[in-house]
């Protein structure tokens, strides 16, 4: 007869292919398991794992607390928090084992400031020091923290604007 057969393990995308078995034979199938690039938490609509998908990355569209204790089956996580407050402790313990991992973490809130990520990260570390919001009245920026790729020659505090204000 012919069967499905799906291939799946934590940090790899499924794999599936169809197979045709005879009656008293035996078949063989190969499958071959990709590795996720990039666990997107949080994602309201699917709209950050599409524009990641279509830049040729391979995402895994899920949530902080099915991941909070293996992010280190990822490169990067971004965390977009829509609808997704795993709590405080599962929460933190993503955090640090992200770092034990040392896996980087970027925090969104594309849906909203009272739930996103950024909002999680505030509620549930104090970082940053006050969170707030407003309709296209601000800058978007990195602020270097600590060493780090994504701040290389940024000195610590030192504030770059990534995207122009009323843009």
């Amino acid at each position: 007869g012919r069967y499905r057969l799906t291939a799946a393990r934590d940090g790899y995308a499924p794999a599936s292919q169809t197979v045709e078995v005879a009656v008293g034979e035996q078949t063989t199938a190969e499958l071959t398991l990709r590795r996720y690039e990039i666990a997107v938490t949080g994602d309201h609509g699917g709209a950050l794992t599409r524009l990641l998908e279509s830049k040729g990355r391979l995402v895994d569209s899920t949530t902080i607390a099915e991941i909070a204790d293996r992010p280190g089956d990822y490169r990067l996580i971004v965390a977009n928090g829509s609808n997704d407050d795993p709590g405080e402790a599962t929460f933190e313990r993503l955090i640090a084992n992200a770092d034990a991992a040392e896996v980087s973490v970027v925090f969104l809130d594309t849906w909203g400031i009272s739930y996103g990520s950024l909002y999680h990260l505030w509620r549930h570390t104090g970082d940053p020091a006050a969170q707030g919001s407003g309709s296209s009245d601000g800058e978007v920026s990195l602020v270097a923290r600590g060493e780090h790729p994504l701040t290389a020659g940024l000195a610590p505090g030192q504030r770059v604007e990534a995207l122009a204000p009323h843009t």
